[in-house]
């Protein structure tokens, strides 16, 4: 029976992260969206979400390859592994696009922990036939109540956010303006 639980378990785990790097998945990511909202709403809490994804990985994977561009994420999943705190949770949503979810949070506390990532992706570097390289990110900040009621609207705040960073020059954070839909 202890076989058919370890199996089981194992089963659950692989539906709930992501192959590659080992982080939760968009599956998982959506679920503990609804979970946090639900537990804020009742709470009269906050919930932050940081939105981000890597500036200058389309290069890296173009000039050394997909296996290059795997270990940048696998190496960056590691690095911003070892910042984020244990109430906050780490996603990789898809290619290069990844988030964060914390319970909790005020703006200030946002901002900081968007800054620590910032500088946790910018000092990771890599070395692909002889040439150092790296990324930097682009993030977007949003925050259950204040700019979104909803995880879609939250996930929309965000990602409003995330392209205004990208747009204003990269490697930046930005913080949602919408008010909460």
């Amino acid at each position: 029976m202890s076989e058919a639980r370890r199996t089981s378990r194992q089963l659950v785990e692989l539906a709930v992260r992501d192959e590659l790097t080992g982080l939760y998945n968009r599956r998982r990511f959506h679920e503990e969206l609804e979970r946090l909202l639900a537990d804020a709403e009742r709470r009269h809490s906050a919930v932050g979400l940081l939105a981000f994804d890597l500036d200058g990985f389309k290069p890296i994977n173009d000039s050394f390859g997909h296996q290059a561009g795997d270990e940048v994420l696998v190496g960056l999943a590691r690095a911003l592994g070892r910042i984020v705190r244990r109430n906050e949770l780490l996603f990789r949503i898809g290619g290069d696009e990844f988030a964060l979810l914390v319970p909790d949070a005020s703006i200030d506390e946002l901002l900081e922990l968007s800054h620590r990532l910032l500088e946790t992706v910018a000092a990771s570097r890599f070395c692909f036939e002889g040439d150092e390289v790296g990324v930097t990110a682009s993030v977007g900040i949003a925050r259950f109540p204040a700019n979104a009621r909803r995880g879609d609207a939250l996930v929309a705040a965000a990602d409003e956010a995330l392209y205004r960073s990208k747009s204003e020059g990269r490697n930046r954070a930005t913080v949602s303006g919408r008010m909460g839909a």
